[in-house]
């Protein structure tokens, strides 16, 4: 297979009874700058409308993609699951009821990464908000080396 066909980067979301915030997570992928990406869902057992709302965007979008664990396996199995069934050259991870709020994250990461072999991961500060979309905190997080 021709591995320039495979996505530059994966995003790994988990979800669970997560229909009311899960549009936002994606919508925060879709408005990335960084467009070489596919996103694989992995719902835990949703009892809501989750699944219908992933597969609504899925069917919009081909780089999104939907898997249920039948039986449930659990946050640490599902995150393994996302990882087994990726397939880009770096993975990021976007859960379910948070979004990203610089357009840019993905483009600044991968080229940081392009640039910078040594390093095997790297993160970001983050804005913490409540369910109305409140402001409740940043959390900012050491930006050298350990």
């Amino acid at each position: 297979m021709d591995t320039n066909l495979k996505p530059k980067i994966s995003i790994i979301t988990l979800t669970k009874d997560r229909a009311r915030f899960i549009p936002f997570a994606i919508k925060s992928a879709e408005e990335q700058t960084f467009t070489d990406w596919e996103m694989i869902v992995v719902d835990n057992g949703s009892n809501d409308d989750t699944e219908a709302i992933v597969s609504k965007y899925a069917a919009k979008d081909g780089r999104i993609k939907y898997y249920k664990d039948s039986p449930t396996l659990g946050i640490s199995k599902s995150r393994n699951l996302g990882l087994s069934l990726s397939e880009g050259k770096y993975i990021a991870v976007l859960d379910s009821d948070d979004k990203w709020i610089d357009k840019n994250k993905l483009k600044k990461q991968f080229d940081f990464l392009e640039n910078n072999p040594d390093y095997v991961l790297i993160g970001s500060n983050m804005k913490i908000v409540d369910e109305n979309d409140n402001f409740i905190e940043n959390t900012n997080f050491r930006t050298e080396d350990f």
